[in-house]
């Protein structure tokens, strides 16, 4: 028996049933070489936190050493979780499609919705700057969802500027996509709402 985070056994359960969209994200790729130096760069700075540190404490130059190893030890947890997290995103920076099977969305690895979890959906104009570093002359469509129960449901899937979390990801759909979406949606008792930022 295999133990995983809930989001993660979600998405694996939504994947897993039969798709019926898919919509490829957009964004900057980095290059392997970005990747390297933003590696790098963490690494470095993780080692002169850390051997610093330790300097200081083998040269006696701190005179409370008992103190400062309890906040010393919880703070280079941190760092070192920190810094296998930073690098393993970092290197797995992959766009994922945002694919619509029968039972749920998922996307990227932070974006998953049951259809029962939702409560409504709405177009989105966009001007794709977040996902791409550059806007566009023509507006681009994405999906803003609510979530139908919890804590706050209207802004669940959304930016702290109240704009669409798929935004964020690259996610915008074509016509075709629109429509599609839109009869999935619909099939499933979703509620339409009102478009947003035209």
């Amino acid at each position: 028996m295999s133990c995983a985070l809930p989001g993660l056994k979600k998405r694996r359960e939504i994947l897993a049933a039969p798709e019926l969209l898919k919509v490829e994200a957009e964004g900057m790729q980095l290059s392997k070489f970005t990747r390297a130096l933003m590696v790098g760069t963490l690494s470095l700075l993780y080692g002169m936190f850390i051997g610093g540190s330790i300097y200081n404490i083998v040269n006696h130059r701190i005179k409370d050493t008992e103190a400062y190893l309890q906040v010393f030890v919880p703070m280079s947890v941190i760092a070192t979780a920190f810094l296998a997290v930073a690098c393993l995103l970092i290197i797995k920076k992959n766009r994922f499609s945002l694919v619509f099977t029968e039972v749920g969305i998922a996307g990227t690895a932070l974006f998953s919705a049951m259809y029962e979890d939702l409560g409504g959906y709405a177009w989105e104009s966009s001007s794709g700057f977040l996902a791409t570093g550059q806007t566009s002359k023509e507006k681009k469509q994405t999906l803003f969802i609510t979530a139908n129960k919890g804590w706050f449901p209207e802004v669940r899937y959304a930016t702290r500027m109240g704009t669409s979390v798929l935004a964020s990801f690259g996610y915008y759909f074509n016509p075709e996509q629109i429509q599609k979406a839109e009869e999935i949606m619909a099939s499933r008792g979703i509620k339409r709402l009102p478009d947003r930022g035209k």
